[in-house]
């Protein structure tokens, strides 16, 4: 059996080939310390590179993707002390310079016949030039398949992490954990909102086949994450209300009567309905804790009446304070 064949959800990232104390503690910089928080690290964007554009073909504006082979490289000094790397890429179209201001020690990671993948802004400095691109180096070996001719995943990352490291550690992690554990999503719902299910989704938002099956993926954890937040909250409702009683008030008593004899109005549905869900809390045990929202002049007061009558009514004391006149 291959060594990453064992690897499980809650091994550290050691375990991974490639990894290790070393980069494990870059990875610690970003959150990562175990398969899953790895597998959990999803990208802040992609970018397709499935059908470069022909460098004869770029013009100043907006940002491209090029393929090429770089056929010069300098680094620049400026005054103030600043440098700036400057390279040339040829394909079979044409030549392109690329630029990184500010950062002249770039300039010896490019070795003439060095094949590369660049994207950025096109530009004008003493002819077309990518501006600061994002750049791949092409090692012409597997790992170009997952950086090149696909929708490629953008990570955010550490120092002395690349890319191209953590496309590699990812993609074997989802290939090491074919057995994850349960869905947190059931079926049925994942059903009904379109969402993919787990090991599908979890690749899907690595490596898509489209920005879009991408983008969809990553709304499916968004949407996990939220629900488990909300369902937190009702469990926690849940534990108060049956750990702590209250009291239960009188919801039908003189003063609550009195009061909805003397109003000089009629209560609208939404008062009312507001009314009856505060009475019925009230008449409960479980301690009751409700916020009444609405608009300045829709009638708030109003029902916080009812509720001071109905505390009245089972001999309680009530505090009204109001931050504008009533």
């Amino acid at each position: 059996m291959d060594a990453i064949s064992t690897v499980s959800w809650d091994s550290a990232v050691q375990t991974l080939p490639g990894i290790g104390p070393a980069r494990a503690a870059l990875l610690l910089q970003l959150g990562i310390g175990t398969v899953r928080d790895l597998l959990f690290h999803f990208p802040r964007a992609y970018e397709d590179r499935r059908t470069p554009a022909p460098i004869g073909t770029l013009a100043p504006g907006g940002a491209r993707t090029v393929h090429g082979e770089v056929v010069m490289r300098r680094c620049i000094h400026l005054r103030g002390g600043k440098s700036m790397a400057a390279i040339t890429v040829r394909d079979g179209t044409g030549e392109v310079a690329a630029t990184w201001f500010g950062r002249g020690f770039l300039a010896r990671q490019f070795p003439p016949g060095t094949r590369v993948v660049l994207t950025g802004a096109v530009g004008v400095y003493k002819g077309l030039a990518l501006r600061n691109p994002e750049y791949e180096i092409l090692a012409g070996g597997a790992d170009d398949r997952l950086n090149t001719g696909r929708v490629v995943p953008i990570y955010r990352l550490a120092e002395k992490l690349t890319q191209r490291m953590l496309r590699r550690w990812i993609s074997d992690a989802l290939d090491a954990c074919a057995n994850l554990p349960g869905d947190p999503l059931p079926a049925l719902l994942r059903e009904r909102l379109g969402f993919a299910a787990l090991p599908d989704a979890l690749r899907a938002a690595h490596f898509p086949r489209e920005i879009a099956e991408g983008e969809r993926a990553r709304d499916r954890f968004a949407y996990e994450e939220l629900l488990g937040l909300q369902l937190g909250v009702l469990q926690a409702r849940t534990r108060r209300e049956a750990e702590r009683k209250g009291y239960a008030h009188v919801a039908g008593g003189p003063l609550l009567a009195a009061l909805r004899a003397s109003l000089p109005f009629a209560l609208t549905a939404a008062q009312r309905r507001a009314i009856g869900d505060i009475l019925a809390d009230m008449a409960s045990a479980r301690p009751m804790v409700r916020l009444l929202e609405g608009d300045v002049g829709c009638g708030k007061t109003a029902v916080a009446l009812h509720a001071i009558a109905a505390a009245c009514d089972g001999g309680f004391q009530t505090a009204f304070m109001a931050p504008t006149e009533i």
